[in-house]
């Protein structure tokens, strides 16, 4: 992998392309959306992902190696050369201003890309995951966890093995020399490594702020224009399509009754905990970014108090979702509230 340095707010450039790391099931269609309804946005896709090719959620296969995994039958080629220099080409030549990936990280690009991403409770994450995957979770689950290796290299089934419910964040974000860990490999030194690497980015939102103090900074640091809409398309069409191939009678009973997207999956409480246990990394990790999260709303909201003549221009002339341009600074200011 290549150098990282932290992202501090003397080198952050908010001119330099989006690279949205996308974790599945974790908002990433909606604010895939909302980028591409920007003013004179170029994503490398029009469908519901901005994700570039060989970047899907089953893209991590071709770093696979035994014992964990054998390669894909088929290589996926990607339309840019390796590493950042190559990727930084590609978004130059197709004016691209926003691109996202949707597996695991082979480097880091922080001088070439401005990085955000959206955080979520992995066990939340693990549910609308098993909702959209699998017909007996907790059976799925128990199966899982019995075993040191479990890396499918389907398109169809590649989310549900190791990865994905021992700190799936923190593999990704360290890339193929921690994805492919076998069950609790994961240990304090990857937590810190990653840490390290998510300091970096310079937006990392928990799902549960994204749509009112999360969009006021993508709005407020990136100059977006409205709102995000909540959006279970993706969902759907996952579930109706790719992933009933291989579960159609197990699953089909599912689609016409209990099946409702807005439904999540209930785990067993010993499952929960065994889970909660095992993702403490990620879970910790989530807390530095809430923490963060926290501080950069604060920050913006003492610099709208600090540019603005409270007699004339009230927080309410300014007001979350709703940008107007301040008298005193040319700008469009957002109430963030106190935190």
């Amino acid at each position: 992998m290549e150098a990282f340095k932290p992202m501090t707010a003397q080198n952050e450039r908010p001119t330099r392309p989006i690279f949205f790391f996308h974790v599945s099931s974790s908002g990433g269609t909606s604010l895939c959306r909302w980028a591409q309804q920007q003013p004179c946005s170029r994503v490398p896709a029009c469908g519901s992902n901005c994700n570039l090719n060989c970047q899907h959620p089953w893209d991590w296969r071709r770093f696979c190696r035994p014992p964990a995994c054998a390669l894909p039958e088929k290589a996926c080629r990607a339309p840019y050369q390796p590493g950042c220099e190559g990727l930084a080409r590609y978004a130059r030549r197709r004016n691209l201003t926003f691109l996202a990936s949707e597996t695991l990280l082979p480097a880091y690009c922080f001088d070439t890309f401005t990085y955000i991403t959206v955080l979520r409770d992995p066990i939340a994450r693990l549910q609308s995951l098993a909702l959209r995957l699998v017909a007996q979770p907790n059976t799925w689950l128990r199966r899982v966890l019995e075993q040191p290796y479990v890396f499918n290299t389907s398109t169809s089934s590649s989310l549900i093995g190791t990865a994905a419910l021992d700190n799936f964040f923190t593999r990704l974000l360290l890339g193929p020399s921690a994805f492919f860990l076998p069950l609790r490999g994961i240990n304090e030194s990857h937590f810190r490594a990653a840490s390290d690497v998510l300091a970096s980015f310079a937006l990392a939102i928990p799902i549960e702020r994204f749509e009112d103090h999360g969009a006021a900074l993508l709005r407020a640091k990136f100059g977006w224009r409205g709102s995000p809409a909540r959006s279970n398309s993706h969902q759907k069409a996952l579930l109706r399509k790719k992933y009933l191939q291989g579960d159609g009678r197990r699953l089909s009973s599912r689609l016409s009754t209990s099946a409702a997207p807005s439904r999540m999956v209930q785990l067993g409480e010993r499952t929960v905990r065994v889970l909660r246990e095992l993702n403490k990394y990620d879970l910790h990790l989530i807390e530095q970014a809430r923490s963060r999260f926290n501080s950069q709303l604060r920050e913006v909201a003492e610099l709208n108090r600090s540019t603005t003549e409270p007699s004339s221009v009230s927080h309410h002339h300014c007001a979350l979702g709703h940008p107007s341009q301040c008298p005193l600074t040319g700008r469009p200011m957002y109430h963030l509230g106190v935190v």
